[in-house]
């Protein structure tokens, strides 16, 4: 049996006295009132405690469904769950939708409060399973979501072996042999996808089913393969 690597490893506290002149910095508009300071342009997240999310790990910050409902509107947050392991196990989760991103919050097992692990996929589908679109998240290692397989060989320093697509471990990556390669020490689990239209089948029939790939097989770097889903596992506390 293949042995998978499923790389899935302010308040801007401004005290003043009387008149005195106060440096506004960069600021767009202020409106000095007696000791407090009004700031006209505020960020979009301020809400959010002064948190940043611009990579995919930086929404585990968010580590308590609580948490997450106080710095998020509900109308951005809906309550889902989650199949792992073929189906076969099912966790509680919360999908976030946040600066044109979805990012899937689930909930450990026996804690539905506590953060377990954060998903995001590349291709976003309706309740009809219809694909709407599609997005793209920064990851720490350097590597996107929506990234292709190209681009995913030329940040790893080295080729890229993983299982065929439509079949139950779809898409896997296998881990390499190769010692300079990035992939085995991202914290953030990868595994790919195929995009599906009619000329994918015509044209790339072998990388279908139960097979293993490398990105240096002829012809392959051609077909629509995408870094498709990346997941992140908070670290174990013992």
């Amino acid at each position: 049996m293949k042995n998978y690597l499923f790389i899935i490893p302010t308040v801007l506290l401004i005290f003043s006295c009387g008149s005195e002149s106060i440096d506004t910095g960069s600021m767009d508009e202020t409106l000095i009132v007696g000791d407090q300071l009004f700031v006209d342009s505020l960020e979009e997240d301020s809400i959010s405690e002064e948190m940043t999310f611009e990579f995919f790990e930086d929404y585990a910050a968010i580590e308590s469904k609580t948490k997450l409902y106080e710095m998020f509107d509900d109308d951005q947050l809906k309550e889902d769950t989650t199949w792992y392991a073929e189906g076969e196990v099912m966790r509680l989760s919360t999908t976030l939708k946040h600066n044109d991103r979805e990012i899937k919050f689930v909930w450990e097992e026996d804690n539905n409060e506590k953060l377990s692990n954060l998903d995001a996929n590349m291709f976003l589908w309706n309740k009809d399973y219809s694909q709407t679109s599609t997005q793209t998240i920064p990851s720490r290692c350097g590597i996107s979501l929506g990234a292709t397989l190209k681009e995913l060989v030329e940040w790893n320093d080295a080729p890229v072996h993983f299982a065929g697509f439509g079949w139950d471990y779809s898409g896997s990556i296998f881990q390499g042999k190769e010692e300079n390669e990035k992939l085995v020490n991202c914290e953030t689990g990868i595994r790919l996808e195929i995009e599906y239209v009619e000329s994918t089948s015509e044209n790339f029939d072998f990388i279908y089913g139960d097979v293993e790939l490398n990105s240096e097989m002829e012809g392959i770097l051609d077909a629509p393969i995408y870094v498709g889903y990346f997941s992140y596992y908070l670290p174990s506390e013992q």
